[in-house]
């Protein structure tokens, strides 16, 4: 996941830097620091905001374009800061102040991005002689002028402007209360865990009375989920994790949709959906929901085999099931690949310490695009966080942050967030990585280890398109439903062999065995069919939910009718999964990007299986056509430059029904 953040600019508030020179983050401020230092940046951005609205004619790169990159530059950095802090700033009152700051500055933008003086200026540079890259930078930011209301009348633009503020705060609240409900279960004794991983077993201890507190958060939940042989213990932690959020997200989720849905109509589409398609790669909220049922005609067969496969070995069980549910799938999954495949996901963990997956994804990526990877001597905002550098030969290309474990008031999921955007000749690209992994020589589970190529894809992407002048080029300013590729075709170096037996050795330092890992791939395409028809679930909920007006919407009847068209598992009375479905507000209608950059990554990913995994002259191309340009070319553009030919979805349907 990706955090994409005013309009043109994924970027983090920092000080103005010079050359490749990284301004320090205020790491361990108060409340009341970290406030003034906020008022600071905004009182110079409204500095610059009122600089650009008096700029007079004749307008041109240097006295219009230039400041204009300042400003965006500023206020992104500056947003991506106080973003970061609500995430993972391990102070509740500093999370406060951030989430603050993020608003007040996103009403900020709000003002340049309906401020006619500028874009009244912009139409009128003069374009003939300009670069490229100039005209392209022009081009996007006069779509998105036009895409804010920027035209409208100033009635409309004030009404525009306080949806937009309102909608940053509800939406804020929504992410809020989903990441501040950590909700528990209590064991009674340690025999309740049974079938759990010995290492799991021993880091959760009885306390004084005997009991056993389990939370909802991901290093406890998943593994629990997969291995406990309790049915019973399953069904009630799932019951607290898919009510997160509940119930005061369902009426925050409606005040969002409504908000969305009134914007919408304000800049003339029909809805929410409409808006937020338009600028993407597949168009239109039809266009959509044609991909949609696209790839469920390729995935429902499968996952109908894929249902019967996993009720049949439930019965083993419980003899007069007839459904499986969610709480069931992963355990049943774990039991069949134990006896159809021989695959053991306890056998596997054990090659996939953490500290040793860090190690391999870092000489993975130094390796394969001829980089290299230093510690960067920073400070941090909690002592578990680490800091690196990435150099092409003596060239700073970018730093990074990991912070990768679980702990109070952390953003509970996964996602790359941008803290600089890279501007060429002036500040390099900074970002940092926010998962909730098992720590140190803890074990992984394989899936986890793809989450972490994945999401260090997302900063690869980060990284190498971070050297344009014009900011709104650099970063991962691509189209939102392309941005999702790279990182799912990274995903693949993880099921290689070669990239494996490098850093995937157990305690005793021997090499994952080929022939694990043989079998690991036999049951890849297991329950893919039945995966992606969930996914679909995902994608058609959050395209439902805006796609219309929501006035008289039921979000419980319309979450119930969307998974009984594409979800694979039957309703579960008094669970309400929207409610801490995150996206919802992040990504609003356009959960289907998945699935849409999963089937381009199997597009691209083809000229790698063709031509070697390690091939580096592949890899330079991938670096320099694909990830290097950013939004400086149209994202289909970008994949035809890559493979000699227009993407197509070819590769993607041989994946889901087994011929590929």
């Amino acid at each position: 996941m990706i955090r994409k953040k005013l309009a043109a600019i994924p970027a983090l508030m920092m000080a103005a830097a010079v050359s490749t020179q990284t301004a320090a983050l205020a790491i361990t401020p108060t409340a009341q620091s970290f406030n003034e230092y906020c008022e600071a940046e905004l009182s110079e951005g409204r500095k610059l905001l009122s600089q650009l609205e008096s700029i007079q004619a004749p307008y041109t790169t240097q006295n219009l374009l230039q400041p204009m990159n300042a400003f965006q530059v500023h206020v992104a950095d500056a947003s991506s800061q106080s973003s970061v802090y609500l995430a993972v700033h391990p102070n509740a009152k500093v999370r406060k102040a951030a989430g603050e700051c993020d608003i007040k500055l996103g009403k900020l933008f709000n003002e340049f991005s309906l401020s006619r003086p500028i874009y009244n200026a912009l139409q009128q540079v003069d374009l003939s002689k300009a670069p490229v890259d100039t005209r392209r930078f022009v081009e996007l930011t006069l779509r998105d002028f036009q895409r804010s209301g920027v035209d409208k009348s100033d009635a409309v633009r004030q009404q525009i402007k306080t949806l937009r503020e309102d909608i940053s705060r509800v939406g804020q609240q929504f992410a809020t209360n989903i990441r501040e409900d950590v909700r528990t279960i209590k064991l009674d004794s340690a025999s309740q865990l049974k079938g759990l991983p010995t290492d799991y077993i021993a880091a959760h201890k009885p306390d004084a009375e005997g009991k056993i507190t389990l939370t909802t958060a991901y290093p406890d939940y998943q593994p629990f989920m997969r291995y406990a042989e309790s049915d019973a213990l399953r069904k009630a932690y799932f019951l607290e994790f898919s009510n997160r959020g509940y119930p005061q997200n369902r009426e925050v989720l409606m005040e969002l949709a409504q908000k969305r849905f009134e914007l919408a109509r304000l800049l003339d589409y029909k809805n929410y959906a409409e808006f937020v398609t338009a600028d993407k790669m597949i168009g239109s909220a039809g266009n959509a929901r044609d991909f949609i049922e696209k790839v469920s005609g390729f995935a429902r067969a499968p996952m109908e085999q894929d249902k019967q496969e996993f009720l049949n070995r439930l019965t083993q069980e419980q003899p007069h099931a007839d459904k499986v549910y969610r709480w069931q799938k992963p355990y049943l999954h774990d039991q069949i690949q134990k006896e159809r495949f021989r695959l053991d996901s306890q056998e596997v963990r054990q090659y996939f310490a953490y500290n040793k997956v860090k190690g391999g994804i870092l000489d993975l990526t130094q390796q394969l695009f001829g980089v290299t990877i230093k510690k960067w001597d920073t400070p941090v905002w909690h002592n578990s966080v680490e800091a690196y550098e990435i150099y092409d030969g003596k060239q700073l290309v970018g730093r990074f942050y990991l912070d990768m474990f679980p702990r109070e008031g952390k953003y509970q999921h996964a996602r790359l967030s941008p803290i600089q955007v890279g501007v060429k000749d002036q500040q390099v690209p900074v970002a940092t990585l926010i998962t909730n992994f098992p720590s140190g020589e803890n074990l992984m589970g394989h899936n986890q280890v793809e989450t972490y190529l994945h999401e260090f894809g997302h900063l690869l992407h980060y990284m190498f398109s971070g050297n344009h002048r014009w900011a709104a080029l650099s970063g991962l300013s691509t189209e939102w439903d392309f941005v999702e590729a790279p990182s799912q075709m990274l995903e693949e170096w993880v099921w290689d062999l070669e990239t494996l037996q490098k850093f995937a050795t157990n305690s005793e330092g021997k090499p994952i065995p080929a022939s694990l890992v043989a079998r690991m791939k036999k049951a890849r395409s297991f329950a893919r069919g039945f995966d992606t028809m969930q996914q679909l679930y995902y994608g058609s909920l959050s395209l439902n939910l805006y796609d219309r007006s929501p006035k008289g919407l039921n979000i419980d009847q319309l979450a119930n009718n969307m998974q009984s068209r594409y979800s694979p598992y039957p309703l579960v009375e008094d669970s309400h999964f929207y409610a801490g479905f995150g996206h919802l507000y992040g990504y609003s209608a356009i959960y289907y990007t998945y699935q849409w950059s999963l089937a381009i990554a199997s597009d691209m990913f083809t000229r790698f299986k063709a031509e070697g995994l390690n091939n580096k002259d592949v890899a330079r191309d991938y670096r320099e056509k694909v990830l290097a340009p950013g939004g400086s070319k149209p994202a289909a553009e970008l994949v035809e430059d890559f493979l000699g030919r227009p993407y197509n979805f070819k590769a993607y349907e041989e994946v889901l029904t087994g011929k590929g």
